[in-house]
């Protein structure tokens, strides 16, 4: 039997045909699969190394003592940073285009938000194809755009010259104008407040901050401001705390990132109060002091504000802006406290002389040294609160000193009595916790508190307060107290443990660090 051998080899012929056909289509198919998933990579890698130069051009905005110079730092340090990440040549491309250029880093104000900087950061390249070619595509551009901002930092920074500071001082120092080394001079601005049983203003936050506090920074170093620290005295932080806020509160440039950064080695004891309630005095029925009529509590003297002596001249709080707290009166008013232990208080303000034959020397706010006195404690040992019936309840900057979820103080009929070391300390915790939550809450101008404890003499809990920062939940410090809170609906910060001085420089880069991606 014969076979028809011609149509078989007839249907291998077409079924060769249509294979041969179908890699006509298959192999550019294929081909384009690769192609595409190479520039796919390409691409990918591309826009990481733009992204990166885009935040490493924001970062740098710090650098220069000029606007002009941050740009120029900015953009070269995109560009550095692209290419670094991206060398020419990289996954075999070509014709890799990234300079200073404005048409690929691109510095700028926000045209609504003076207070913020943005970095656009272009690059373009070309991409070798492989199977594309086929078709007569030989390369493919590519370009990948970068964007980054960078808010202005509005800091405070509230600094513990207190008498346990000792030969601390000068590495604190160091520390501060390492931190202020870090900020753009020109942008951001920063000022300082030192605080032992009173507080001093260095200066208000200004964009000349390098030259008015000093500075340390990989460009060099300046001495300014912060130089002048001493360190003696006691711990008056919730003062120091509103006193700086306030400065932030007069700037008032709410689209700014605004920080508090609080140091110190010690506790809270110290409080700063107006001992007249409108209506009467917190001296002790028992004293023997005599008010501006020489007429003791007993004998209805402190019975007005005009009997009162001035403890202090008054203070205006708000001026060159409108500031958060009303003026400071002249009147009844000063610090008191003490130490971290022990049950010994004294006064900080200028106590007067009693007596019973001369009268009130209404320049010297006092009565004159001079003449007998006539046993007011106050007169002659500031280590004596014999003769105060009362503290208020709030300080006299309207911080709260009393708060019944923490720190324990007894009040009897509206005041805070007795008064007692054990009562201070616990007025005082409360008064900086107080304080934290007025800065981060304020609906007007909230800032985020920053907190470095250094040594072992520091109150970790009131710290972690202070500075809302959830990373200490859970330790042994919070665990053993029981008082550490974290709110996650304000502002978060974060709470630094320095052990020694060698231990400042880091806290202090550490935080800078953290505010400056908060920043971006």
């Amino acid at each position: 039997m014969r076979t028809n051998q011609s149509g078989g080899r007839a249907e291998e012929g077409t079924a060769l045909m249509v294979a041969i056909a179908s890699l006509l289509f298959l192999v550019p198919v294929v081909g384009l699969s690769i192609d595409a998933g190479y520039l796919y990579v390409v691409k990918a890698r591309m826009q990481a190394a733009v992204d990166g130069a885009s935040l490493a051009a924001a970062r740098s905005l710090n650098l220069g003592q000029s606007v002009e110079s941050q740009a120029g730092y900015a953009k070269q340090n995109a560009v550095n940073w692209f290419y670094s990440n991206f060398p020419p040549g990289n996954f075999i491309t070509n014709n890799a285009q990234m300079d200073t250029t404005d048409s690929h880093v691109r510095v700028y104000d926000d045209p609504a938000n003076p207070n913020l900087r943005h970095v656009d950061v272009t690059a373009t390249l070309d991409a070798p194809t492989f199977f594309m070619k086929w078709v007569g595509v030989h390369n493919v551009s590519i370009t990948s755009v970068g964007y980054s901002s960078r808010r202005d930092v509005n800091a405070m920074l509230v600094l513990d010259r207190s008498g346990s500071m000792g030969t601390s001082c000068s590495a604190l120092i160091s520390a501060a104008k390492t931190f202020t080394g870090q900020f753009s001079a020109g942008r951001d601005k920063i000022g300082a407040i030192s605080f032992a049983d009173n507080a001093y203003l260095h200066n208000p936050p200004s964009v000349d901050f390098q030259t008015k506090l000093g500075y340390i920074n990989s460009l060099g170093t300046s001495s300014g401001e912060l130089d002048t620290i001493a360190c003696a005295g006691g711990t008056a932080t919730p003062q120091a705390m509103m006193l700086a806020y306030n400065e932030l509160y007069k700037l008032s440039e709410p689209g700014a990132l605004n920080i508090i950064v609080v140091e110190t080695d010690g506790r809270p004891n110290t409080v700063t109060v107006d001992f007249w309630d409108g209506a009467t005095a917190g001296i002790a029925s028992t004293s023997t002091c005599l008010d501006k009529n020489l007429k003791k509590k007993s004998a209805g003297g402190f019975a007005t504000l005009a009997s009162l002596p001035a403890w202090t001249a008054g203070h205006a709080m708000n001026s060159g802006g409108a500031g958060y707290m009303g003026d400071i009166p002249a009147g009844i008013i000063g610090g008191i406290g003490g130490t971290d232990t022990g049950t010994s208080a004294f006064l900080l303000f200028n106590s007067w002389t009693s007596v019973k034959t001369n009268t009130y020397n209404e320049t010297a706010n006092q009565y004159p040294t001079s003449a007998a006195t006539n046993g007011c404690a106050m007169s002659t040992n500031h280590n004596s609160v014999a003769d105060l019936a009362w503290l208020p309840t709030t300080d006299v900057y309207g911080t709260n000193l009393v708060n019944a979820n923490y720190r324990t103080v007894t009040v009897s009929g509206g005041h805070i009595s007795p008064v007692n070391m054990t009562q201070i300390r616990a007025a005082a915790f409360n008064g900086m916790d107080a304080a934290g939550t007025r800065i981060r809450t304020n609906p007007i101008l909230s800032a985020h508190v920053f907190t470095i404890g250094f040594t072992s003499s520091v109150d970790d809990t009131v710290l972690q307060r202070v500075a809302n920062d959830p990373t200490w939940l859970g330790t042994s410090a919070c665990n053993a107290s029981g008082d550490c809170v974290f709110d996650r609906d304000q502002p978060q910060g974060s709470y630094v443990f320095a052990a020694t001085t060698a231990d400042l420089v880091p806290a202090f880069l550490s935080l800078s660090s953290q505010i400056l991606r908060l920043s971006r």
